[in-house]
Order: C-alpha cells, then structure tokens, then sequence
C-alpha cells in the first residue's frame, strides 16, 4: 500500500537522508513513533510531504519504503488564514497525481496546507482517499488565546514584534482565520482519526456525516524505557514542557507557583521551549514581558528555569530528574507531552481542558484541575512534594494506562486497518 503523508514539521529520517546531523524536534514528535512503527512493514511505501519556507526549489529522496518531497513555500504561505492562491499548488497537486496513493494523510487542520490539499483532492475527484487526523482544533483554540489573562496586557507588544505586524492579537486573528479554513477542510473530507471524546465531539458538530476512526498516538521511542523513581529525582523540581505562548497557561501557573513556594522555597520549574525570557520593549515577545511581570509580581524569578528548545533525550532526563510533570494549559486535546510524562511514570498534574480526561485519571494516576483553579494546581503540586516516596504508587497507574495508550503495535494495527477501511471504500 502507497500512503502519503502531509506533515507540518520534518521527521528525523529527513535530516538523516539529507546525512545532516539534527535534534529530533521537541514539538510533534509524536509522528516519529508512528513512522517507526509504520515502516516496520514492507508491505507500505510511506511518502511525506514538507512545505519549507527556506528551500527555493523541490527536494526529492528515497531510501527503502521511505521517501519525502521537500516544497518550498513563503511563511506567510504557511502560516496565512486567507483562500488566496498559494504558490505551492501545482507542485503539490503533481506530487499526489504522479504518486497516485491508496490514502492521503493530512496530519492536522491547523494550517492552510491541509486545506489545500483538500481542495486538490475535490478537483481530481480522490477526496475519499483522505483521512484528516485531529492534532488541536484552531477554530476552538482561538476562543480560549486569552482564558485567565489580564485584560491590560492583551495588547502589550515589543518594538519587534510592531516592525513585524506580529503579537498576540494578530497570533489569536490568525488562529480564527486558519480555524475558518479548518472548518471548511472538515466538511469536506470524508475520513477523520481522533483520539478523544473532545475532538469527536467537535468533529461531530462541524460535519456529523464525516466516518470518525479511532486511533490512539505513538510517541517518541526515546520514552519507552526507563522509569522515573522518588530516589532519582530532585526533590521540589517541576518540569513543564513549554511557555511560548498563551494558550500553554504558563501565566497561570505562575499564579500557583507564588503559593507552592511559600511551603518550598526551593522549587525549581524547569520550562523547556523556546526561551524568549530577557524580552524587553524593543526585542522579544509581548507575552514573555506578561511573564516576566507576572514572576516579579510573584516573586518567583529565582525559581523559574528556561531550558530552550531541548531534544527528546534531554526531555527524557528533565522529566526522570523531576518531582512533578505539570501541564496548565487553556486548552488542549491530548498532550503528547503528559502522554511521555505518564510512560516514564512522572507524577502528572493537568489542567482539565479538551481531551485530557480520556488520559489519565484523577487522584489514582494523577491529578486534575480545572483549568482556572490556580489554587487547585498548587495544592496538587503541595501534594505531590509531601508524599515523596509515596507518590509512586500513582507513578506505578500512570505507566501502566500510558503503556496501553501509547502502545506502538496495536497502534500502528489500528493505522493500517483504518487505512485498509479507506482503500475500500474508495474501491467501492
């Protein structure tokens, strides 16, 4: 079976064939696991497809069942809400006519591409070979940019990010406007792979005729082995895997942190990501100086650590280094973040948001708060640190449901019936 991929970040077998020696990127890389997984099989030709802003001409490559189309495309391309004609179209359309797949895999509605490639799929008459799968749902992101922030920082922006018509008003627009298009690419396929009650439920409101497959995510292999222990760990260390921008809720955690370090003053957060602390009015970013503000106002400075972007290996050793694995999110579906934190055995602590719940389960593998309830998130992290060694009961729950969930061989089962059901009906 022929299956293309398109995907929104490169995989590491790219950089590979390129003979590049690179990180595995620290977002995303749940398809790495997938791809794994997927090409243990012969009896599947795995084609991906990259849109790169900083490429002038197409990139082809092959090695064994594994081969990529590098595009090129301008940011604004990728990154635009609007139905204007991209550039990039024709290249496309040619990829997916002279590979003619049994299945086309679009890997998210965030971006514009997805929404292309359905419109190429409606021309040449294929669009039941495409399957969506649901990674976050940007038309309902949108409405929780701002959840738990301060009305008079909404519009606060450097000097930066005025020069390059960019911050966080333009950021949550842009999140309405590729969620318009999101909506219409929904309506319009065929096929859907969710994980969560939250994105079948929406799935459901946009377009209630759409077949909804379940399919659980592969992660990283990197966090496979290995188990985080009370003994190991450095007592009163919180590990949280991004602050960049509003919706992650770093501003909220920061609320709870004031409280934690009035029982421990020793805590340390470590926050890995892209690391803009330093912003100031003329450089930076507009919501990274509300942080800033915020750990003044808090008088957390001292107890806050921004690692940058950071490769999977060093994640894996931040987390087994760390007391707790927070995520205070506004929003999310199911972060492949707290799915890496569970299979180590990190203690877990999760805003209630999206698809969360069908994660990890409250007080006997983790804890879960409502998203708001700062107060909540610190009395759960208290927790935490008062049990010591004692949390690793929930550690021991943790790993074991991540393990079923994450499971690489039934997922990778459940991809290739799913795609099997596609090729079928498409047949028909």
């Amino acid at each position: 079976m022929k299956v293309l991929w398109m995907c929104n970040r490169l995989l590491s077998r790219v950089y590979e064939l390129q003979g590049k020696i690179k990180n595995i990127p620290s977002t995303g890389g749940w398809l790495e696991g997938l791809s794994d997984s997927l090409l243990k099989s012969k009896d599947v030709d795995l084609i991906c497809v990259f849109l790169l802003s900083d490429i002038t001409k197409m990139e082809y490559r092959k090695k064994d069942n594994f081969s990529y189309y590098l595009i090129p495309a301008t940011q604004k391309e990728i990154m635009s809400g609007d139905t204007s004609a991209v550039s990039y179209r024709e290249l496309l359309k040619k990829v997916i006519v002279d590979e003619n797949p049994q299945v086309i895999h679009l890997f998210g509605t965030e971006l514009k591409a997805s929404w292309i490639a359905t419109q190429i799929c409606k021309e040449l008459g294929i669009v039941e070979k495409v399957v969506v799968s649901i990674q976050g749902l940007v038309s309902v992101y949108s409405e929780h940019y701002f959840d738990g922030f301060d009305t008079g920082w909404k519009n606060i922006c450097t000097i930066q990010e005025l020069k390059n018509a960019t911050n966080m008003r333009k950021d949550q627009r842009g999140y309405f406007l590729r969620g318009k298009l999101e909506i219409d690419t929904l309506q319009n396929v065929k096929n859907v792979i969710g994980r969560t009650d939250w994105d079948k439920g929406i799935v459901n409101l946009i377009n209630p005729h759409v077949r909804y497959h379940f399919c659980n995510e592969t992660l990283r292999r990197e966090f496979y082995t290995d188990e985080w222990s009370y003994r190991s760990c450095k007592p009163h260390s919180i590990y949280i895997s991004q602050a960049s921008y509003p919706i992650k809720g770093f501003h909220m955690f920061l609320q709870a942190l004031q409280y934690v370090v009035k029982r421990y003053p020793d805590t340390i957060v470590n926050v890995a990501g892209n690391n803009r602390f330093g912003s100031n009015i003329v450089k930076g970013s507009g919501y990274y100086l509300y942080l800033q503000h915020l750990m003044k106002l808090y008088n957390v400075e001292k107890n806050v650590n921004f690692l940058g972007a950071i490769d999977a290996a060093s994640v894996k050793k931040k987390l087994l280094e760390s007391n707790v694995y927070v995520s205070p999110s506004n929003i999310e579906n199911s972060p492949n973040s707290l799915g890496e934190a569970m299979l180590l055995g990190v203690p877990c602590i999760t805003s209630d948001v999206g698809g969360v719940k069908n994660l990890i389960d409250h007080g006997t593998e983790g804890y879960v708060y409502p998203y708001n309830e700062y107060y909540m998130l610190a009395y759960y992290v208290i927790q935490v640190f008062d049990m010591q060694e004692d949390v690793e009961k929930i550690s021991y729950n943790a790993r074991k449901h991540a393990k079923t969930t994450h499971n690489p061989d039934a997922n990778q089962q459940t991809l290739m019936d799913i795609y099997h059901e596609i090729e079928g009906q498409e047949e028909q």
